[in-house]
């Protein structure tokens, strides 16, 4: 369950976005979690949290998302209230 929002700030959990494999390595993935954290940030948004396979592990890490919990999988940032 995601916690409670707070003075009007929400959080987004994102399960497993991915793009095709056909669709792999062309910026896709980078443009669509760009715009994700745009939008959010206009909706007040205050962290994603995301749930990723481990072949976007590298993707996120790029994008400036940071592990945040033991398992290897799971990624947040603060990067939407940034924007």
């Amino acid at each position: 369950m995601a916690p409670a929002p707070s003075e009007g700030r929400a959080l987004i959990r994102l399960a497993a976005p991915i793009a095709l494999p056909a669709a792999a390595r062309r910026g896709i993935g980078s443009a669509i979690m760009l715009r994700v954290e745009r939008d959010a940030a206009e909706h007040c948004v205050h962290a994603l949290h995301l749930t990723v396979t481990l072949s976007g592990i590298a993707l996120y890490e790029k994008l400036g998302y940071r592990r945040s919990w033991p398992e290897r999988s799971n990624f947040r940032t603060e990067r939407a209230s940034a924007a």
